[in-house]
């Protein structure tokens, strides 16, 4: 019984070091593929879109920049989304409201 126990400890102390190496080495493998994908050139790219939205083609405009007033153009949309007859008359509606002093 007394060597069957020696033995026991013996391969449990045998195991510590084998348990250490191993646990030592996973360490260190992780740690240098976590430094090798920390590679700052890398960021440069993404940099940008972080931030900001990119254009999607440099030199052009995508929005509508004209200046004016935008009450016709929501009641033309209105008329349009609901089907009515009298689609594209908003400006019609919007300087007879201004006329005759009706609130928009």
């Amino acid at each position: 019984m007394l060597k069957l126990l020696q033995r026991k400890k013996l391969s449990f102390l045998l195991l510590l070091p084998v348990a250490w190496f191993a646990a030592v080495s996973l360490l260190l493998v992780v740690i240098i593929l976590i430094i090798i994908n920390m590679d700052p050139s890398k960021d440069d790219e993404y940099k940008y879109e972080l931030y900001a939205a990119k254009p999607l083609v440099l030199g052009t405009v995508t929005t509508d920049t004209t200046s004016g007033d935008p009450r016709p153009a929501k009641i033309d949309k209105i008329f349009e989304k609901y089907n009515c007859p009298i689609q594209g008359m908003g400006k019609v509606f919007v300087e007879e409201a201004d006329k005759n002093n009706i609130p928009y």
